[in-house]
């Protein structure tokens, strides 16, 4: 049996679309085995505190007031 498990980053707020797009090449470029909070976050002002977990597998980030 070929078991998955989806976890989904949800980006919110008016820089939703920027953030996401960055969090993209990030992610494909390898970024995950750094830390996320301090290699990806902070180059935009945001911080653990701008996550909200929706429930086990989804995470909303709120750029609402992101540094782009």
């Amino acid at each position: 049996m070929n078991e998955k498990k989806t976890f989904t980053f949800v980006f919110t707020g008016k820089h939703a679309d920027e953030v996401a797009s960055r969090f993209s090449g990030y992610f494909w470029d390898g970024g995950l085995d750094q830390y996320l909070e301090q290699e990806f976050l902070e180059q935009f002002g945001l911080d653990c505190d701008n996550f909200k977990q929706v429930d086990s597998n989804t995470v909303e980030v709120d750029t609402e007031n992101a540094q782009v």
